[in-house]
Protein backbone atom coordinates (compact mmCIF):
# COMPACT_ATOMS: atom_id res chain seq x y z
CA UNK A 1 0.00 0.00 0.00
CA UNK A 2 1.28 3.44 -0.95
CA UNK A 3 0.30 5.27 2.26
CA UNK A 4 0.96 8.75 0.85
CA UNK A 5 -1.20 8.09 -2.22
CA UNK A 6 -4.08 6.96 0.00
CA UNK A 7 -3.66 10.01 2.23
CA UNK A 8 -3.74 12.28 -0.82
CA UNK A 9 -7.03 10.68 -1.90
CA UNK A 10 -8.58 10.88 1.57
CA UNK A 11 -7.64 14.45 2.50
CA UNK A 12 -10.14 16.19 0.16
CA UNK A 13 -12.94 13.91 1.40
CA UNK A 14 -12.10 14.60 5.04
CA UNK A 15 -11.78 18.33 4.36
CA UNK A 16 -15.31 18.26 2.90
CA UNK A 17 -16.61 16.32 5.92
CA UNK A 18 -15.18 19.01 8.19
CA UNK A 19 -16.75 21.61 5.93
CA UNK A 20 -20.10 19.82 6.21
CA UNK A 21 -19.91 19.88 10.00
CA UNK A 22 -18.99 23.57 9.95
CA UNK A 23 -21.69 24.47 7.44
CA UNK A 24 -24.48 22.76 9.36
CA UNK A 25 -23.53 24.16 12.76
CA UNK A 26 -25.42 27.43 12.72
CA UNK A 27 -22.66 28.94 14.88
CA UNK A 28 -21.59 32.54 14.59
CA UNK A 29 -18.07 33.85 14.15
CA UNK A 30 -16.89 32.98 17.66
CA UNK A 31 -18.55 29.60 17.49
CA UNK A 32 -16.85 28.85 14.18
CA UNK A 33 -13.53 29.78 15.78
CA UNK A 34 -14.18 27.26 18.55
CA UNK A 35 -15.13 24.60 16.02
CA UNK A 36 -12.00 25.17 13.95
CA UNK A 37 -9.93 25.13 17.14
CA UNK A 38 -11.45 21.79 18.09
CA UNK A 39 -9.91 20.24 14.99
CA UNK A 40 -6.43 20.80 16.42
CA UNK A 41 -7.43 19.17 19.69
CA UNK A 42 -8.82 16.12 17.92
CA UNK A 43 -5.72 15.83 15.75
CA UNK A 44 -3.46 16.03 18.81
CA UNK A 45 -5.19 13.07 20.44
CA UNK A 46 -5.75 10.97 17.29
CA UNK A 47 -2.29 9.33 17.12
CA UNK A 48 -2.85 7.89 20.59
CA UNK A 49 -6.50 6.98 20.06
CA UNK A 50 -5.73 5.33 16.72
CA UNK A 51 -2.28 4.02 17.74
CA UNK A 52 -0.56 1.76 15.28
CA UNK A 53 -2.17 3.21 12.16
CA UNK A 54 0.35 4.75 9.78
CA UNK A 55 -2.55 5.97 7.67
CA UNK A 56 -4.06 7.92 10.56
CA UNK A 57 -0.64 9.30 11.47
CA UNK A 58 -0.29 10.55 7.88
CA UNK A 59 -3.82 11.98 7.83
CA UNK A 60 -3.16 13.86 11.06
CA UNK A 61 -0.02 15.35 9.55
CA UNK A 62 -1.78 16.27 6.30
CA UNK A 63 -4.80 17.79 8.04
CA UNK A 64 -2.54 19.71 10.39
CA UNK A 65 -1.07 21.49 7.37
CA UNK A 66 -4.48 22.76 6.17
CA UNK A 67 -6.08 26.07 7.13
CA UNK A 68 -9.72 25.56 8.07
CA UNK A 69 -10.33 29.11 9.23
CA UNK A 70 -11.17 30.44 5.78
CA UNK A 71 -13.05 27.58 4.15
CA UNK A 72 -15.55 28.78 1.56
CA UNK A 73 -18.60 26.69 2.36
CA UNK A 74 -21.00 28.55 0.10
CA UNK A 75 -21.21 25.88 -2.59
CA UNK A 76 -20.59 22.87 -0.34
CA UNK A 77 -23.46 20.40 -0.60
CA UNK A 78 -23.57 18.16 2.46
CA UNK A 79 -25.42 15.47 0.51
CA UNK A 80 -22.56 15.30 -1.97
CA UNK A 81 -20.10 15.12 0.92
CA UNK A 82 -21.90 12.10 2.34
CA UNK A 83 -21.94 10.50 -1.13
CA UNK A 84 -18.15 10.90 -1.36
CA UNK A 85 -17.80 9.22 2.02
CA UNK A 86 -19.85 6.33 0.67
CA UNK A 87 -16.97 5.50 -1.66
CA UNK A 88 -14.40 5.00 1.11
CA UNK A 89 -14.66 1.20 1.14
CA UNK A 90 -13.86 1.04 -2.56
CA UNK A 91 -11.08 3.62 -2.33
CA UNK A 92 -9.36 1.90 0.59
CA UNK A 93 -9.87 -1.60 -0.81
CA UNK A 94 -8.40 -0.61 -4.18
CA UNK A 95 -5.39 0.85 -2.37
CA UNK A 96 -4.83 -2.38 -0.44
CA UNK A 97 -5.84 -0.80 2.86
CA UNK A 98 -8.77 -3.05 3.77
CA UNK A 99 -7.37 -3.49 7.28
CA UNK A 100 -7.66 0.30 7.78
CA UNK A 101 -11.26 0.77 6.61
CA UNK A 102 -12.92 0.73 10.06
CA UNK A 103 -10.16 2.84 11.60
CA UNK A 104 -10.44 5.51 8.91
CA UNK A 105 -14.24 5.56 9.21
CA UNK A 106 -14.07 5.99 13.00
CA UNK A 107 -11.46 8.73 12.56
CA UNK A 108 -13.61 10.66 10.07
CA UNK A 109 -16.78 10.35 12.12
CA UNK A 110 -14.97 11.23 15.35
CA UNK A 111 -13.55 14.34 13.74
CA UNK A 112 -16.96 15.46 12.44
CA UNK A 113 -18.60 14.72 15.78
CA UNK A 114 -15.88 16.66 17.60
CA UNK A 115 -16.36 19.72 15.38
CA UNK A 116 -20.14 19.56 15.80
CA UNK A 117 -19.91 19.44 19.60
CA UNK A 118 -17.37 22.25 19.91
CA UNK A 119 -19.74 25.19 19.81
CA UNK A 120 -23.34 26.10 20.23
CA UNK A 121 -25.64 28.34 18.24
CA UNK A 122 -25.79 31.05 20.92
CA UNK A 123 -23.65 34.09 21.52
CA UNK A 124 -19.91 33.27 21.67
CA UNK A 125 -20.68 29.61 20.94
CA UNK A 126 -22.90 29.05 23.93
CA UNK A 127 -26.26 27.30 23.80
CA UNK A 128 -27.24 24.04 22.18
CA UNK A 129 -23.97 22.35 21.15
CA UNK A 130 -25.23 20.19 18.30
CA UNK A 131 -27.87 21.82 16.13
CA UNK A 132 -30.67 19.92 14.44
CA UNK A 133 -28.98 20.35 11.07
CA UNK A 134 -25.69 19.05 12.52
CA UNK A 135 -27.49 16.09 14.05
CA UNK A 136 -29.01 15.21 10.67
CA UNK A 137 -25.62 15.53 8.96
CA UNK A 138 -23.93 13.37 11.61
CA UNK A 139 -26.65 10.71 11.48
CA UNK A 140 -26.45 10.57 7.69
CA UNK A 141 -22.64 10.41 7.86
CA UNK A 142 -22.69 7.68 10.51
CA UNK A 143 -25.19 5.61 8.53
CA UNK A 144 -23.21 5.98 5.31
CA UNK A 145 -20.02 4.95 7.10
CA UNK A 146 -21.81 1.93 8.52
CA UNK A 147 -20.96 2.81 12.11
Amino acid sequence: MDVQAVINQLLPVIKDVIGGALKTSGAGVFGKMREVGSIAGFLRSAPEVFAGSELIKGLVSGLGDLDFSNLDLTDLDTGSVVNKVGGLDDLLSAAGATDEIDTVKRFIFGLAENVAAASGTGMFGSGEKVSGEETAFLENLKSTLGL
